[in-house]
């Protein structure tokens, strides 16, 4: 007689955590993010607390690895992200876990970003979003134009000053190779700065120029890390013509 074994149910495997990472920043006072269209690269998202059984469980997969445990870029506890920016954990016990998110490689840059999770038996997979702070300055730059008094009354000026932005003017950091342009509305960002731990704050100087215009300096701006500083507006002067020579320059 033919011993039938007993069919074994197929092993199901549940995300536990899953999520996004992105970057953004808040300005000073503000609680409202602004997230930034570049992608996350060279991320990763790992467990860096979690309840005594899944700890007991990490330490028995180590074992197996030896010395290659803490090198391994993925692992139940660690994770890389995907193209788009998400992840996932697979299989967790229920807990309460902390999640961080951090770009090793530009850790000057962008500060890494923390969550707790708790995992409940029978609930749905919890959903996290995990945005790295980017650190800069944003600004406008600006001009005062004459415009003529269309309103004009008896005894009232023909022409009237305006504060106008002034377009594609160059943003520079001083002693720096750190860039930008301004748009259309005079509006720049110079975002993705150096900003290390220590000393906590970075002092700088922001050239700005322009053809047509004198050229501005700002000192002594202190940058820290994981936050974004918006300058009051930056105003313009046009140059004054001067005479070389019978030439007007």
């Amino acid at each position: 007689m033919t011993r039938i074994l007993p069919i074994s149910p197929p092993i199901t495997h549940r995300v536990a955590i899953y999520g996004r990472v992105a970057i953004g920043f808040k300005l000073q006072g503000e609680d409202n993010w602004t997230l930034l269209p570049q992608p996350v690269q060279q991320a990763q998202v790992e467990i860096i607390d979690a309840p005594a059984s899944f700890q007991h469980r990490l330490y028995l997969k180590s074992l197996s690895h030896g010395q290659n445990w803490e090198s391994l870029p993925a692992r139940p506890d660690r994770t890389p992200i995907a193209v788009d920016g998400s992840f996932y954990f697979m299989d967790l016990p229920p807990g309460n876990y902390t999640v961080r998110a951090a770009q090793i490689q530009r850790a000057t840059i962008l500060q890494s970003a923390k969550a707790i999770v708790t995992i409940v038996d029978g609930e749905k997979p919890s959903g996290i979003d995990l945005i790295l702070t980017t650190t800069g300055i944003i600004g406008q730059v600006t001009n005062i134009v004459k415009v003529a008094n269309s309103g004009k009354t008896i005894n009232a000026p023909e022409e009237k000053s305006e504060i106008a932005p002034v377009a594609y003017v160059q943003v520079q950091l001083k002693s720096s190779g750190e860039r930008t342009q301004c748009d259309r509305d005079g509006k720049f960002q110079l975002l993705n700065l150096e900003a290390p731990d220590n000393p906590s704050t970075r002092k700088l100087q922001l050239h700005i120029s322009a053809p047509g215009y004198d050229d501005v300096e700002i000192k002594d701006i202190e940058l820290s890390r994981g936050t974004v500083h918006s300058l009051p507006d930056i105003q313009l002067t046009k140059k004054v013509p001067t005479r070389t020579n019978g030439i007007l320059s």
